[in-house]
């Protein structure tokens, strides 16, 4: 059974980018080229880890702040989000997280399948 935030977020997925961008004033584009301004001091750029990715809007900002990119996961628990992300091509993997284990069950997995610091 789907949680009822799931639901909502899959319901609303097609329509998302348009209410962000109108419900924030369009402040959600440059929230995130301020955020990639802000990381490219900090980091090569060349992994990105977001988590609750949505429609994949972060991952396709920062591609291009960040040319050199080798590996970009797109996580969100909302099916219907990362089907809108493939649809605008981010150049993301898209990992469907499991709201029901919480992010530690994920957590756990990316320790597995990565190194210390891959992002």
């Amino acid at each position: 059974m789907l949680s009822p935030v799931r639901k909502m977020f899959d319901e609303i997925s097609e329509r998302y980018d348009f209410l962000n961008h109108t419900l924030s004033c369009f402040r959600d584009i440059a929230w995130r080229r301020a955020c990639c301004r802000e990381l490219k001091k900090y980091n090569s750029g060349s992994n990105l880890l977001d988590l609750c990715g949505g429609t994949g809007d972060f991952a396709k900002t920062y591609r291009k702040f960040f040319k050199n990119i080798q590996l970009a996961i797109l996580g969100d628990f909302s099916y219907g989000m990362l089907k809108c992300s493939q649809k605008k091509n981010v150049g993301a993997i898209p990992l469907q997280l499991d709201a029901s284990f919480g992010f530690w069950r994920v957590s756990s997995n990316f320790r597995i399948l990565f190194s210390t610091e891959s992002f």
